[in-house]
């Protein structure tokens, strides 16, 4: 059992881990405040009696939210990938955290495209109202199809865009070895 873990143990470099968990962290942050640039221009109708330091306030403030959406999101990757094993030892880990990586990063970005018909229809941010109001969420779905066509297209571009450049990004930093597939990870 010692040897098992002592090989599990070796040859890790938690340096390299955490300077990637930055620079993807960065990455992360970048996307979603693209996409609270993209929120502002399309609802800009909202917000055309706000002052520009308010909005540059209210940016601000938006990063500070997006740092702890995306830290919440990504604790479970982040504690996986950087705790101290050679995951290269342990078969489907590349897999595991690639799908989990993708999942949970996926359905926060999917929820702030959303967002950017949600807010014209309610005037207001979607946060946990999928969650509290279940029975009024599965009536909206045929409607969202019909009248949010391009919504749904750019989520499923962002979809194909995002498992693209995570596995690039993953192969740039050596998570993935010569065995791991991605096709393997979703089919």
């Amino acid at each position: 059992m010692k040897k098992f873990f002592s090989k599990l143990l070796s040859s890790i470099k938690t340096e390299t881990r955490f300077k990637t968990s930055i620079i993807t962290f960065l990455i992360l942050l970048i996307i979603y405040s693209f996409i609270r640039l993209v929120f502002y221009i399309v609802n800009n109708s909202f917000y055309h009696d706000i002052k520009f330091n308010d909005l540059l306030l209210s940016f601000v403030i938006g990063i500070r939210f997006d740092i702890s959406a995306i830290v919440m999101l990504n604790l479970p990757v982040i504690i996986l990938y950087n705790f101290p094993i050679n995951w290269s030892k342990i078969k489907f880990s590349f897999q595991i955290i690639f799908i989990l990586f993708c999942t949970l990063n996926l359905l926060g970005i999917t929820l702030n495209i959303a967002d950017l018909g949600y807010f014209s229809t309610i005037q207001r941010r979607l946060t946990f109202e999928p969650f509290t109001a279940i029975d009024d969420t599965i009536r909206m779905v045929p409607a969202l199809f019909i009248n949010y066509t391009p919504l749904i297209i750019s989520i499923i571009i962002s979809v194909f865009v995002f498992i693209y450049f995570a596995k690039k990004l993953f192969q740039k930093i050596g998570f993935a070895n010569s065995n791991f597939s991605f096709k393997k990870s979703f089919f």
